[in-house]
């Protein structure tokens, strides 16, 4: 198959924009791995610091910042209840999107990336008890919840299962952050 330059630098471009919007906004304003930094750049926000830490925690994965920082400086900048409110949104948003993704992109070429052991524990995990599995494996406090997600559509979960799910399971891993 003969594809044009154009058409081959096209992936390579989107990753370059991917990675470097992120590392711009990162350095424009003074995003580092603190809460603190977090913390300011929604204070300098002023009103629209609510929207923007919905953005931080949604966007957190580009900007290289991880859930527990984001989610302790949502809860240090807002106070308990608004901060946790802030990071079951944005992470709820990032969630949404990996699955999206992975089912726009079509889940049986993902599911063929998978190695054949976990395969089997997929189909299995296509059961009712999936959406369970994968609320209770977002609220632990700890681990990669984004692997849950992309796991959860590689089953054959329907969306509003797996917001619900997803939302749930939310919940309390932004409370137990934003209460540090």
């Amino acid at each position: 198959m003969n594809r044009s330059p154009l058409r081959r630098l096209l992936p390579l471009l989107a990753i370059a924009v991917a990675i470097g919007i992120p590392l711009a906004l990162r350095s424009a304003y003074d995003l580092d791995w603190s809460a603190d930094s977090v913390r300011r750049l929604v204070d300098d926000l002023g009103i629209w610091g609510p929207v923007g830490m919905v953005a931080i925690v949604a966007f957190r994965m580009p900007l290289l910042l991880n859930t527990q920082l984001v989610l302790t400086a949502s809860g240090a900048a807002f106070g308990f209840l608004p901060g946790a409110s802030y990071g079951v949104v944005g992470a709820w948003i990032t969630g949404m999107a990996i699955f999206a993704i992975i089912r726009w992109l079509g889940p049986d070429a993902a599911a063929q990336r998978v190695p054949p052991n976990l395969r089997r524990t997929l189909t299995m995990a296509g059961s009712g008890w999936a959406a369970v599995l994968m609320a209770v494996g977002t609220a632990l406090p700890f681990g990669p919840t984004s692997l849950y997600h992309a796991a959860a559509s590689l089953t054959p979960m329907k969306l509003p299962v797996f917001s619900v799910a997803l939302f749930l399971g939310l919940i309390p891993r932004s409370m137990l952050y934003a209460a540090l």
